[in-house]
């Protein structure tokens, strides 16, 4: 079974700098922000440790003019989300 669904990508492409992971976020029907990635560095936890990241990513993900969640709108008295 093949399932063609329309979904609004949100942001640039982006590699995070924690996991190098190349990601983007795209919005699923259901008002919900799904980030989507590929590459991600592989750990072995018996010699990984842990750090402090206070930088998003590398480069991209540029959250510039993002709409809230349509998850968290509150739906008018008609039922639609407003």
């Amino acid at each position: 079974m093949k399932l063609m669904v329309e979904v609004e990508v949100l942001d640039t492409v982006c590699r995070h700098i924690n996991d190098h992971m190349v990601t983007f976020y795209a919005r699923a029907p259901g008002g919900w922000d799904i980030e989507y990635g590929t590459d991600g560095m592989l750990v072995d936890e018996n010699y990984y440790t842990f750090e402090e990241i206070t930088e998003e990513s590398s480069w991209g993900h540029s959250h510039e003019g993002a709409e809230p969640l349509a998850a968290f709108e509150v739906p008018s008295e008609s039922g639609a989300v407003s």
